[in-house]
């Protein structure tokens, strides 16, 4: 069943077993918001949302954010197709290196709804402007 997944970043490790059969993966990032980001874990709460995530303030303001139960997890991930990936990371410079964040705000995080494809693909976009 989908599940969707929350990861820290983006490692190529986690995609390695696609280039099996793929010479070429297509990653495209897309920044959402905190709104966004609560109506996705709230929408996948009954298939299941997995956390990446090994910063555990992050993942108890995701959990406050939207009554939702994330299961944690501190494995390694293999890429799967069939959930939906987002990446929740803090920005750079917003703690204080080796601090822990308490009071997490949505300006010190970076959201990105992730979708890859095997293959090479062609994308044009254009910026969106504000």
């Amino acid at each position: 069943m989908t599940k969707l997944v929350i990861l820290p970043s983006l490692p190529p490790n986690m995609l390695l077993h696609i280039f099996d059969k793929h010479n070429a993966v297509t990653i495209l990032l897309r920044r959402i918001d905190l709104y966004s980001l609560r109506r996705l874990i709230q929408g996948f709460a009954i298939p299941g949302v997995v956390s990446y995530i090994r910063h555990p303030a992050t993942n108890q303001f995701l959990r406050e954010l939207t009554g939702v139960d994330i299961e944690e997890r501190n494995d390694f991930y293999e890429f799967d197709f069939a959930n939906a990936h987002v990446v929740v990371s803090l920005k750079p410079g917003k703690i204080p290196r080796g601090m822990e964040a308490k009071d997490i705000k949505e300006e010190d995080l970076l959201i990105l709804l992730v979708t890859v494809a095997a293959g090479n693909q062609t994308l044009f976009s254009w910026r969106e402007e504000e």
